[in-house]
């Protein structure tokens, strides 16, 4: 029975603490009292600041892993590599075959790279075998050299692919005509002797096509 005045009796249970919010700071140390004892209370999170966090060192380490995946799996693109080959068992056939000189190029240096050579027939002149040697330039152009006993009109009309005469020009004491780029972009240097037709013809500019047929003498073989 409860008298006027007098205090309530003690409950057994223990008082449960009252707990401001505004009195537990976000500091990840704040404590709170219940039961007359003192503990550490939970650490409150800073949702925006951590979201944003959490976010950023997510981001970097799916960087990091995309950039070591890279590493792994990247390879360097090979450089483009010139096949160099032997124009000299072509030369030799051509020489052992035809009724003329052939010609074949002397003193050029390592830069001038062969990449094909052939005596055969070609369409250009009609059927009859074609003495052929092609070249990457020092300046990493094409130039060629082609040379026939062929009709020399339908030889050279089809060689310069409608190129146009556009001057004489003397190299290494010979007369050369020298041709305007034709639909296929060469220029050419053609030059009729000893019953033969030679034409040096190319994407090469002029001063490279000239230092090939100054190069060109009916020489042997085992010279370069």
């Amino acid at each position: 029975m409860t008298t006027l005045g007098d205090e309530p009796p003690a409950s057994s249970e223990p008082t449960p603490a009252v707990v401001d919010d505004a009195a537990v700071a976000p500091a990840e140390m704040a404590t709170v009292t219940y039961g007359g004892q003192t503990f550490q209370a939970a650490k409150t999170r800073r949702r925006g600041r951590e979201t944003v966090r959490d976010m950023v060192i997510s981001m970097a380490v799916v960087g990091l892993g995309i950039a070591a995946l890279m590493l792994v799996t990247w390879r360097p693109k090979p450089e483009a590599q010139v096949r160099v080959i032997d124009w000299k068992p072509a030369a030799t056939a051509a020489q052992s075959a035809s009724q003329y000189p052939v010609v074949t190029p002397v003193g050029l240096s390592d830069q001038w790279r062969a990449t094909s050579a052939r005596f055969e027939s070609e369409p250009q002149s009609a059927g009859r075998p074609v003495w052929h040697v092609g070249y990457v330039t020092p300046n990493n152009a094409y130039a060629g050299v082609e040379q026939s006993d062929a009709d020399p009109a339908i030889f050279i009309s089809r060689s310069v692919d409608g190129g146009r005469p556009d001057g004489e020009v003397v190299i290494g004491g010979r007369a050369w005509q020298s041709y305007a780029p034709g639909a296929n972009g060469f220029r050419s240097l053609v030059r009729t002797e000893g019953g033969s037709t030679v034409i040096v013809t190319g994407s090469a500019d002029s001063a490279e096509l000239t230092a090939l047929a100054a190069a060109l003498q009916n020489s042997p073989v085992s010279t370069n």
